[in-house]
Parts: structure tokens; sequence; C-alpha cells
């Protein structure tokens, strides 16, 4: 294998690891940032326009017309069933095929084979009619977790109080997921399976809502943290290793939890995870490496991490212009070029921190968030806060 393709949302940390790899490295994105586009042999981007079908479209067209020794979907693509059968009759996917991506996001399948195997999960139902909110409202309850079936990132996600917000969203989406709300620590678990065996990674934090990275939205995914310590990780690590198993999963793969009294399976993403550069800096390893081999049935030793890594995934609160060079900023990725204009709620950039510790890693990060705020981005004051630098390692 020579030549790839690597397509989707979050493309930056693949394609790197696979040009660490020697392979020659073509990209379809929605952003083209500049540390992608400096780094790959081809990127072909939509322009930062946020359209999910166009960039299928896009990708499944430059597979067309390239000559690729194989193609690796990420978020939003690679767990969309219906997108990844479109590659299928063109292009070898390093990956889960549709028939595998369409089993655990079929809902309604996918929670009633959880509960077969006595996992917890949230209550979910399915909600395409206005005539089926009333009925399961009265069986869940509120305050409701309501989403779109497709979607990525917690857009979209709302937590609802009231009938007339799970009606508004359905009015918006057309079909939408009705959840039990279950709260408590937000986590997942990076994992690789050989369609058949699995090998749980890392036990991650997830980071959804933080202000200090401008979140609005309570749901809204801002980043991880690689590994964290919690007394339910071994019990995570055997429920993503059976669903794994049970649905023959390949490659790199990741399961979302929401840990309370026990741990409650949320999904599963059938495709690489965004944790992947996090666990790559923690554990010393390349994932895209592990990947492959995983898929060539060979999955590796227990591996140990030799630092806590922290991503931080910066969103403006309100419209900005990027006005400096940001590559001149250490660890800080999914870099737009100076004078880029980012509307309020857009992704800015990512950034990187580590440490000996949770903590440590942690106020790191909001360290160098704070330099990036200072130095290079024209932002409102409201942006400035939540920098805390205490550390309790």
């Amino acid at each position: 294998m020579e030549r790839i393709l690597v397509c989707g949302l979050n493309c930056r940390p693949v394609a790197l690891s696979a040009k660490a790899l020697g392979f020659e490295v073509h990209v379809v994105d929605f952003f083209g940032d500049v540390d992608l586009k400096r780094n790959v042999d081809k990127l072909y981007s939509l322009g930062g326009e946020y359209d999910s079908q166009k960039l299928c479209d896009l990708a499944v067209s430059v597979t067309e017309k390239g000559s690729f020794d194989g193609v690796f979907l990420t978020s939003e693509l690679g767990c969309n069933a219906s997108y990844v059968k479109a590659f299928e009759p063109c292009g070898s996917i390093l990956g889960n095929d549709s028939k595998t991506v369409a089993a655990v996001r079929d809902w309604k399948a996918f929670f009633e084979k959880l509960s077969e195997l006595d996992i917890p999960h949230p209550k979910t139902r399915v909600v395409s009619s206005e005539g089926e909110v009333a009925g399961v409202v009265g069986e869940i309850g509120f305050p409701l977790v309501v989403k779109p079936t497709h979607g990525s990132a917690g857009f979209g996600v709302i937590l609802a109080e009231t009938e007339s917000e799970v009606y508004d969203s359905l009015k918006h989406y057309g079909v939408i997921l009705v959840q039990e709300y279950i709260q408590g620590v937000d986590a997942s678990v990076s994992a690789l399976g050989s369609g058949g065996a699995v090998k749980s990674l890392s036990f991650n934090r997830q980071f959804l809502g933080l202000e200090f990275l401008g979140c609005t939205l309570p749901f809204q995914y801002c980043g991880n943290m690689v590994p964290v310590k919690h007394g339910l990780a071994s019990e995570c690590k055997r429920i993503t290793e059976l669903i794994g198993s049970q649905f023959n999963l390949k490659g790199s793969f990741g399961i979302d939890f929401v840990i309370a009294d026990k741990p409650y399976v949320i999904e599963v993403n059938p495709r690489f995870q965004d944790t992947l550069e996090c666990v790559e800096r923690a554990y010393g390893v390349n994932l895209v490496e592990q990947h492959l081999n995983s898929l060539e049935g060979r999955l590796p030793n227990n591996m140990e991490a030799s630092k806590v890594c922290a991503k931080g995934i910066l969103y403006a609160v309100s419209d900005l212009t990027v006005s400096g060079d940001l590559t001149k900023i250490s660890d800080v990725a999914d870099i737009y070029k100076p004078g880029t204009k980012v509307s309020n709620g857009e992704p800015v950039c990512s950034a990187f921190s580590t440490g000996s510790c949770e903590d440590e890693a942690l106020n790191n990060l909001k360290i160098k968030v704070g330099e990036i705020q200072k130095n290079l981005l024209k932002v409102n004051q409201c942006w400035q806060s939540s920098q805390d630098t205490s550390s309790s390692c």
C-alpha cells in the first residue's frame, strides 16, 4: 500500500499519522487548514462549507478519478452507513463496511441488543412523528436529551424541559432521538478490533460544553483528555470489548459513556476517534499503524501511558478574525490562515497540552488557550474566563 485517501470532518490526525508511515496522502475535508495543507500531498476542500453530503460527493468523485490503495473515513463520513456505502464500489475502505456501521447506528436495534447483553444505557426512542412525542415524554420523563439521528460534535443536541422543545427539534430534523438524561462523567474508551477480538487501549475523559473553550452549548464536544483514572474504567473497557466483539468491529473505534452509578453506553463511533492524537502522544504509538495491523488480525499487547495529554477545541463566542499566524505557537493545530473570518460558534483551532497528571494537563491546556486568545485572536472579553492555573498533582 502506497497511496491513500483520507476523508471526513477531522482528517488531520489520521493524515499526519499516515504520512509518518511513509504513505502518499491525499485528503478531502471541509476546511483546508494551513497546517494540514502543508503536510499532505494533495488537499481537496469545500472551503469551510459545512455540508456532509457535498463532502461525501466530492470525496467519492476524487476516489473514482484517483488510483488509491485504500480510503480512511473519519468523523462525519465513517459513522454514517449511507456515506460508507457510497465508497464501497470505488475503493478499498480501510475500516468498517456499511453493513457494520449500519448495525451500530440502527438506534432501535442497537439499544435492543444492549438490553439483551444486559449492558446499561439510557432509555432511548426514535421519534419520527408528532403523534409519538407525548407517549415518549410520558414514558421517559423530563429532562430529556434530544438529538438528531446523524451528526457529530454535539451539534443539535439539547436538554429539553418541555414538549415544545421536543416538537421544535423534530420539526427541524424530521427524525430525532429522545433519551433519558443521565447526569455523570462524560467518558470514552478507545479500542482496536479485528472483526471478533477486541483490545481496549485507553479510558478517556470527554470535554463537553467547557466555557473556557468558548462553548455555549452544554453538549458541544470540545476535546478530550487521555488517559484518565476512574473506578469504573475497567468495566467500561470490558463493555467496549463485548460490544466490539458482538458487532465484529474492525480497526480503530470508540464507545462513548456517561458514568453515574454505573457506565451507561451512549453510542459507538465505528471509525477513528477524535482522541487519536492524544492516544498517540500519551502512549507513544502510531494509531494508524495499529489500525492497519488490527485489520490484519494483529492486536497490540497492553500499552502503558507515559503522560496525560489533553486536547481543547476553541470555539468563537463572537464573530472574529484570525489576526496572526497560529503556526508560530507550539501545540496548536487545525489552523486557519491569517485574516480568516470565523463566525460565532464555529471552531477556531485546536490546542494540546501534556502533564504528569490530569490536573496538570488541564491547567496547562488553560494556559495554552490563554496564550492563543491574548496574542493571536481578536475576541471579546467574555472569552477570557476560566483561566484557573492551579494544580493539585
